[in-house]
């Protein structure tokens, strides 16, 4: 991202309804900003559903364009043939049918079981 300004926010709650939003909300931030332009990418979801249709594509949008802001949103990854692979070559390795899966990017696999130290939060 080197060179684009960008900012993580947040649509809507995460947890259970007694724990406070998670902040900023992307409608406050996008008020609060006004840049000329926003793209939004729901990087917390697979596909589009009501939460994303919603709370991006009919309030941020109407955000947005009260505003004067120019608005795009990024497709979730959905069913993209990439993304089902990546899918399937996971449960092959789980399963046992296969040896590695395809990794794209620097970062290589994940474990699927935390190591040591790893979410000293959720303990």
């Amino acid at each position: 991202f080197d060179g684009i300004r960008w900012e993580l926010c947040y649509q809507s709650r995460s947890g259970p309804p007694s724990q406070p939003w998670l902040e900023p909300d992307v409608n406050d931030l996008i008020k609060s900003k006004q840049p000329q332009n926003v793209i939004i990418c729901p990087i917390g979801f697979v596909s589009d559903h009501m939460e994303i249709l919603f709370d991006l594509d009919t309030e941020a949008r109407e955000t947005c364009e009260s505003l004067g802001i120019g608005f795009r949103r990024a497709a979730s990854v959905g069913t993209h043939p990439l993304f089902v692979d990546a899918l399937v070559d996971l449960i092959q390795v789980r399963m046992g049918i296969s040896e590695d899966a395809e990794v794209l990017g620097e970062l290589g696999p994940a474990s699927d079981q935390c190591l040591p130290d790893c979410c000293p939060i959720g303990r």
